[in-house]
């Protein structure tokens, strides 16, 4: 089952700040399947000392929580009386919270702070469904909605060298049969302990993926807009278990 604590150091990754004013709004979906899963789970927990205090001691905003997680992204609706004038806070992560769940093989730092969400509606340190956990700040989207666009997706376990062997086969079918790919050439990287599959799908935007090897799963981080670095600098805080 999963666990959330928040941390009571900074994010220690300089990158990982300075990679949120990079992060696109975007809200279009990725070209990879997406499927709405309606089990949502949240870390609906209490802000800990270590949030800063001038947040934690006057928090009295309403938690929002998501009407969906889909693959590539989280929607969440905000009352129809504030949507309009709603200013969202998307100032850079003061901490990190941990995620760690058993079943998925997973435990990771992410990116956190107090103040993401509006004036009146704060936001979990990240919501969860049986096929993605989702962090990070809020954006706006079509509809709307707002979205939280930073995830890391559940997909089954494969090797490295399987997927490779996959993403090349499917990039050399395009590249044979219309003239171009959407897929940029894979690449295998070592990051700390880690071993990942790096690419981008470039289509109505670009998806920067990494993907860690895991055991029970494999884990993909990709976002519209988003950056490897920024990805890289999370996946130096993964530990997969088994």
């Amino acid at each position: 089952m999963p666990c959330m604590r928040i941390a009571s150091r900074p994010f220690s990754s300089v990158v990982l700040l300075v990679g949120l004013f990079f992060l696109s709004a975007c809200s279009t979906t990725s070209v990879w399947d997406v499927q709405t899963d309606s089990s949502v789970a949240s870390s609906d927990a209490a802000l800990s000392a270590s949030a800063p205090s001038s947040v934690a001691a006057e928090e009295t905003r309403t938690l929002l929580r998501p009407q969906s997680i889909e693959q590539s992204h989280a929607i969440y609706l905000l009352p129809d009386d504030v949507k309009s004038g709603a200013s969202i806070n998307g100032e850079p992560p003061v901490s990190t919270t941990l995620y760690e769940n058993t079943d998925k093989g997973l435990r990771v730092s992410l990116p956190y702070n107090p103040a993401w969400g509006t004036a009146q509606y704060r936001i979990n340190p990240y919501d969860e469904s049986t096929q993605a956990v989702v962090f990070g700040p809020l954006s706006g989207c079509e509809g709307g909605a707002v979205c939280r666009e930073q995830r890391i997706r559940f997909v089954p376990a494969q090797t490295a060298d399987k997927l490779l062997a996959d993403l090349r086969k499917k990039r050399e079918h395009d590249l044979a049969t219309i003239g171009s790919s959407e897929l940029t050439d894979p690449r295998r990287k070592k990051i700390g302990s880690q071993t990942v599959v790096e690419y981008t799908v470039n289509g109505l935007c670009a998806y920067p993926t990494v993907v860690v090897i895991g055991k029970k799963f494999n884990y993909e981080f990709s976002m519209c807009g988003g950056r490897t670095v920024y990805f890289e600098s999370i996946v130096e805080t993964m530990q997969v278990m088994d």
